[in-house]
């Protein structure tokens, strides 16, 4: 526990502040796992074995990224406190999980297959961790090769390599077939020049689909439009409510926080055709 928490006492407020490197969903599933294992007194123990200033509740809000080091701390806190090597496993696997349960799975489910959902790890990998570089090196029918690179000043180290294998061990969860398996093949930690993660899973089924199955998709589909009727329910009360442009650009902005999980964003708006462009 020393190195991450030096390291992050050697960083200034806003440097901690400013840094996107680990996503509110990850640090959200930390606490969560730490909570229903030793509850609240063992959060605040995590909070403080972590070096950490923030409050839980900041922590578990999706818009919040916090920093490499930030992160460092909270998975070695997670797993000393839990006594479980493993323990960032099981936050990868939560993630997944948790996606599956809103629209994003009938988005994964659209491309066809676990190894289309894999073939696009780049563009996914960074709503999670975005000093990490991945990609996938060899698609199969029943199988995939994923590498990762470190970026340049953030080493890997053993618990973020867990956390992957977690992640990428949902990939099948959205076409209804079991966690696949995942074991690297080749490690930075090591000394090879990335590691590389080898996940297979089942073929995917060619029989008809039973009538219960049938029927669970078609609630999990209509629980995802339910979802988003919700949510855009919400957003129009929010939005016509505020009392100026300005309040609306806001809360348009943290809507996209919530909706798309990415370190910035950007909102451009010309609020007529003759008013210049307004960045907010």
């Amino acid at each position: 526990m020393a190195e991450p928490h030096s390291q992050l006492l050697a960083m200034s407020a806003q440097d901690a502040a400013e840094a996107r490197h680990i996503s509110g969903s990850t640090t959200w599933n930390i606490i969560n796992l730490v909570r229903r294992r030793r509850g609240e007194e063992g959060v605040r123990r995590l909070l403080d074995l972590a070096g950490e200033s923030r409050r839980a509740s900041e922590l578990e809000d999706d818009a919040t990224w916090s920093s490499f080091w930030q992160g460092k701390a909270l998975f070695e806190a997670a797993a000393a406190l839990l006594d479980d090597p493993h323990a960032p496993r099981l936050v990868g696997e939560s993630i997944a999980r948790a996606d599956m349960t809103s629209e994003v799975a009938a988005l994964l489910r659209s491309l066809g297959s676990p190894g289309e959902l894999l073939r696009s790890i780049a563009q996914v990998a960074p709503k999670f961790c975005t000093v990490v570089k991945m990609e996938a090196l060899e698609i199969g029918s029943s199988h995939a090769l994923i590498g990762a690179v470190s970026v340049t000043g953030y080493p890997r180290f053993e618990l973020l390599c867990d956390f992957t294998i977690g992640l990428l061990s949902q990939a099948p969860l959205p076409f209804d077939l079991p966690p696949a398996v995942v074991t690297e093949e080749q490690c930075e930690l090591r000394g090879d020049a990335r590691c590389v993660f080898r996940v297979v899973w089942e073929q995917e089924r060619t029989d008809s689909t039973e009538p219960a199955e049938a029927s669970a998709n078609a609630a999990a589909e209509l629980a995802v439009l339910a979802a988003r009727l919700e949510t855009f329910q919400a957003t129009t009360a929010d939005l016509v409510s505020a009392d100026d442009v300005a309040t609306v650009l806001s809360r348009i902005t943290a809507r996209a926080g919530l909706a798309v999980r990415a370190p910035r964003h950007l909102l451009v708006v010309q609020t007529s055709p003759e008013a210049s462009l307004v960045c907010h």
